[in-house]
């Protein structure tokens, strides 16, 4: 190859968002008990192809529930920006989060589950309010925009819009492989759902200061957005959908917090449903 195109490839590379997601990939795998996948393709609508950059089940072998396999599963969306910094403005006091915000996690299940109740019932008094979700120390959001960059074409929106896709692909095929787990006899499956953007550049949270704003250089920030296209949602705009937008170097501390956030909910499961709170319907 000639060493001048292969200077440009490689530039190239460098730019995009490639080798943080072969890095992310790689981490991964490393790790116990997680199943990788990466650059999972599917089709959005009639003409449009969308493309997951890495999706990973986390599973905890050691802390299980007689109901069935407990896993997080992660839907990670790579991004990387040397000249944008990202910012991200602190959501105001919300009295309605007061007990925080772990009860808006998404989540799949095969379980059938009497009445209105859910996989989260009664999470205020469980284990579950120690999911890193509740963190207080963990700053949320709502708005943001990428700082000197000059125009309307928000690389954040297209990260979260990819996110949004992805989100009902997966519920879609949770849902069809269901019949096949239903006709193998396996046994019914819980999932809780993380979206994660990974960014390899300058993550910034703006807090409200009287006139002005304070800027400060943060790992990570929930971002708390609104999915309008679901069909099911009971929202009056749509679902609230969670999105950990975390730096780089931030992933590996992310990694120890999700294992951890699974043992939480398992334990949460196990509680609830030696309580009889989560009153689960037989299958058939």
């Amino acid at each position: 190859m000639d060493k001048s195109l292969e200077d440009k490839i490689r530039a190239e590379i460098k730019k995009s968002g490639f080798p943080l997601e072969l890095e992310l990939t790689e981490k991964l795998r490393n790790e116990d008990n997680v199943l990788v996948f990466s650059n999972i393709t599917f089709q959005n609508g009639e003409k449009s192809i969308r493309e997951l950059d890495v999706v990973a089940i986390f599973q905890d072998q050691d802390n299980e529930w007689s109901n069935g396999p407990v896993g997080s599963q992660l839907l990670i969306e790579c991004k990387k920006t040397d000249k944008y910094p990202w910012v991200f403005f602190e959501e105001v006091y919300d009295p309605l989060t007061i007990l925080g915000i772990v009860q808006k996690i998404d989540y799949s299940t095969d379980l059938k589950i009497e009445g209105r109740g859910s996989v989260l019932i009664g999470g205020a008094n469980t284990e579950l309010n120690q999911h890193f979700y509740d963190d207080i120390n963990i700053s949320k959001a709502r708005t943001y925009f990428e700082a000197l960059k000059g125009s309307n074409d928000s690389t954040i929106y297209k990260a979260v819009m990819n996110i949004f896709q992805g989100r009902k692909y997966l519920k879609e095929l949770f849902s069809r492989q269901y019949e096949n787990r239903i006709v193998h006899s396996d046994k019914a499956r819980t999932f809780l759902r993380q979206y994660v953007i990974v960014l390899d550049g300058n993550l910034v949270l703006a807090s409200k200061n009287t006139d002005d704003f304070d800027l400060q250089n943060v790992n990570h920030v929930i971002l708390r957005s609104m999915d309008t296209d679901s069909k099911t949602s009971d929202y009056l705009f749509g679902d609230e959908v969670l999105i950990d937008v975390i730096t780089r170097e931030y992933f590996d501390t992310y990694v120890e917090l999700t294992k951890k956030g699974l043992r939480h909910f398992t334990n949460h499961l196990n509680r609830v449903s030696k309580s009889n709170l989560l009153k689960i319907k037989p299958s058939k």
